[in-house]
């Protein structure tokens, strides 16, 4: 969608009814002169309605080449995508400058089809004029892919962040609890990352909602792969937080059920390493039913994406509080 200059500065920018026409890409010719604090306001503007159309921006206007009789222009380029500043160019050259920048159309199109109210905007009708643009013979990116999408460079911008979503989910199961009126969580500790945050959340919600840590009931259920490290994890956490750590062991109870299914407890296949799973599932809802708690889930959002979990097993849960947390993440938090 193509945009002249001050279209952009509008009530109503045509770029809002290109996008919802179909758009993913906008752009602004523009003469816009310089005045003291344009600048910040400009690039303010094109990043904002870039996340508005949830598409990307470029902008270009007029540079210093032209008449200075009235009017200074800066020459201000730039490019957005959703309301992220991808280049920019320096004001005030002579010589010419190029802002460029890669843009992930395929990642626009899915956050426009997340957006509930996205479908129900009302595009224009507009001419379209097809053209062919043949891609560059340099395939090679220019925009880094970051290891890590989720966990900022910046440790200040990570610690922010950590906190944030720290907040939403303790926020979540403090009202979960006050919602089903119970003052009691079971949780499974195994000793790992993911039980670990999650008993800090419970924790934490725990005290947001000024209830005791004796509500809070861990379990470690040691099953035939548990190591002496993992359970001491277990131990020491609980200790560290005030929170009574009732130990289960699961390995009569399995065997028992191998032998009840004529299961070869020496074929480690699994049927093996589910039955581990279910059984510390079964333990964990009888003891939130002997409490009158909720069961909290520990599980990632990579897990559950990926299906790495056990049906019927440690995927269920009656809170789950990791649910929106990838793996790359929980270290940090």
């Amino acid at each position: 969608g193509v945009e002249i200059c001050e279209d952009l500065w509008s009530v109503s920018p045509p770029s809002q009814k290109q996008a919802a026409a179909g758009a993913t890409v906008l752009v602004n010719l523009s003469a816009s002169p310089e005045v003291l604090g344009k600048h910040d306001y400009r690039q303010q503007l094109v990043s904002q309605q870039s996340a508005r159309c949830l598409a990307a921006y470029a902008y270009a206007s007029a540079g210093p080449g032209e008449s200075t009789t009235d009017l200074v222009y800066g020459g201000h380029s730039l490019i957005c995508e959703n309301g992220q500043l991808l280049a920019e160019t320096e004001r005030f050259r002579f010589e010419g400058q190029v802002a460029l920048a890669d843009v992930d159309i395929d990642r626009l199109l899915l956050e426009r089809q997340r957006n509930s109210s996205f479908a129900d905007a009302e595009g224009g009708a507009f001419r379209r004029i097809p053209f062919e643009l043949p891609p560059c013979r340099d395939e090679r990116l220019l925009r880094p892919i970051p290891r890590r999408p989720f966990v900022p460079d910046d440790p200040a911008a990570r610690d922010r962040r950590c906190e944030e979503i720290f907040a939403i989910q303790t926020t979540a199961l403090a009202r979960r609890l006050r919602h089903t009126g119970s003052e009691h969580v079971v949780i499974g500790i195994s000793g790992g990352l993911d039980s670990t945050l999650a008993l800090l959340v419970a924790c934490r919600a725990f005290d947001q909602l000024g209830l005791s840590h004796a509500g809070i009931h861990a379990l470690t259920m040691p099953g035939f792969g548990t190591t002496e490290r993992t359970r001491g994890n277990a131990e020491k956490l609980a200790e560290l937080l005030g929170v009574d750590l009732a130990v289960v062991p699961i390995h009569a109870s399995v065997r028992q059920h191998f032998a009840d299914i004529g299961h070869d407890e020496s074929v480690h296949d699994i049927t093996y390493e589910n039955a581990q799973a279910r059984e510390r599932t079964q333990i964990l809802m009888d003891r939130a039913n002997q409490v009158g708690g909720l069961v909290i889930g520990t599980g990632d959002l990579s897990e559950l994406a990926l299906g790495w979990a056990t049906y019927n097993g440690d995927h269920m849960s009656m809170y789950a509080v990791n649910v929106g947390v990838p793996k790359t993440l929980v270290r940090y938090l």
